[in-house]
Parts: C-alpha cells; structure tokens; sequence
C-alpha cells in the first residue's frame, strides 16, 4: 500500500502485481478473496500506467472471467477513460445487468464488510447511488411490502448496522461517505428510521429505544457534524447552492432520528 502510494515506486509496484497475479492463477483461494482490493488497485494505477495494468486486468477480468465470475460480480464499479482499461470497466458493470435493488444492496453490504479502505470507500459510493437511483423502489419493496418484510428487515438491519460502525472508523473519507449513505436513507422514509432502530438493536446491545437513540446520535452523527469533512463541509456551497454537503446529510439523519424520542 505504502509502495503504491509512493510515485517513484509504482512502476514496479505495477510489474510485481503482474508477477503475483501470474504466479497464484485465477483458481487461487488468496488471489480470489482479494480480487476486489487488487483490481481497484491496478484500475486506479491503470489511469497512470495504463500499458502496465493493462495485461494484468485483461488477464483477470476478461481471459479468466469464467473462473472468477463469482468474485468479479463482488467487485465495486470502477469507471475508466483510458481506452485499454474500458474493456475491464464495462466487464465488472454488464456482471450485475440483471441484479435486483435486493441484490445490488447485498452487493454493496460485502463490499463495505471488507478489510479493505479502498473497497469499502467503493462500495459506499455505489450504495449511496444506489438510494438515489432506486428511492421509489427501495420505499415500496423494503418498508411497504409486507410478502418480503422479514428478508427486508434482515437486509435493512445488516446495512444499517454496517454502514453505523463504518462512522466510527478513523478513515475521514469512509466517515464522509457512510453519514452521506444514513442521509439517503432518511430521504427515501423517515419514518423508517424508527424501524432501523428496532432491527439494530439486537446487535448493538438491549438498552431502551430512547438510549438506543441517542447512543447512534452521539457516538455516530455528531462526530461527524464534529469532525468530518474539515472547514469547507461546514460552508454553504456557494458554486452549486443545490447541492446537498456532507454535514447537511448528517443533520438531517439526525433530525430524522430524534423524532423516535
């Protein structure tokens, strides 16, 4: 990770990942547990290094694909505008062409349960896209409909409960985007904030509603208002007055969570 980030050494960070990926095989147990990690890695070293990534890419996600279907599906979109990785971007995006909002979410929670910073920053960022995109859906089929309400519950619960310890992480930009997810989710129904706090409740202990409450709004979402996002989240944004900051999506999820009290 440290090599990656060093200018001077990516070059060879690029050859060794060639190397590795060559040596351990698309049936590796290693190679296939962390294909999400490296392909991000060599997706965002491609935009730089695009002849060396691109082999190692083409090899993964395109030549192996049928062995590493199951994992390539796991993998968080990852948009590219170099010519040679394109190819490898449309690849990891026509893998999920048939996923229901059920399955994209289940998606996103593996990917936000990874080890991995990079992974999961993706994965949060595909699931906030995934609130705004399918609002209307996610309303009916998660908090209406009564045929898959305990399926609902469970998937709704696990997000939750992800997207809750992901706040109190030291990653600034994993804090960022898990309040900007909390805040989606309180635009799709707010009266669904209730219900979360009913599911959850059983994995973060058996105090009262009311000190189940309080606990997610202080330990969660005022750090945030707190700490994240630096001087500039906290400003009204004067260049797009329509776009909603970081901070904005906070208040509102607290908002919407004291309304339980």
């Amino acid at each position: 990770k440290c090599a990656q980030q060093s200018a001077e050494l990516q070059t060879c960070v690029c050859r060794v990942w060639n190397t590795l990926i060559r040596c351990l095989g698309p049936k590796s147990l290693q190679l296939k547990s962390n294909l999400s990690q490296i392909v991000i890695n060599l997706m965002s070293l491609g935009e730089t290094y695009s002849d060396l990534v691109a082999p190692s890419i083409t090899f993964l996600l395109v030549e192996n694909y049928s062995e590493l279907m199951t994992q390539i599906k796991l993998i968080p979109s990852v948009q590219s505008s170099n010519v040679q990785l394109k190819e490898a971007s449309q690849v990891i995006a026509r893998s999920v062409n048939n996923y229901s909002v059920h399955d994209l979410i289940e998606k996103h929670i593996h990917g936000m349960e990874s080890n991995h910073d990079i992974v999961q920053i993706r994965a949060l960022e595909e699931l906030q896209n995934t609130l705004k995109q399918h609002r209307s859906a996610i309303a009916e089929q998660f908090f209406h409909d009564q045929a898959s309400v305990f399926s609902a519950a469970d998937l709704m619960r696990r997000m939750t409960c992800a997207l809750l310890r992901l706040c109190a992480t030291e990653h600034i930009k994993i804090r960022e985007r898990s309040a900007e997810c909390l805040g989606e989710l309180g635009a799709i129904d707010p009266a669904r904030m209730g219900i979360l706090s009913q599911t959850v409740r059983d994995t973060f202990g058996n105090e009262s509603d009311d000190e189940f409450v309080l606990e997610i709004v202080r330990e969660h979402l005022v750090r945030m208002l707190k700490n994240g996002g630096g001087v500039n989240t906290l400003r009204t944004n004067h260049t797009n007055p329509g776009q909603i900051t970081v901070v904005e999506r906070v208040q509102y999820s607290v908002q919407e969570m004291l309304r339980i009290l």
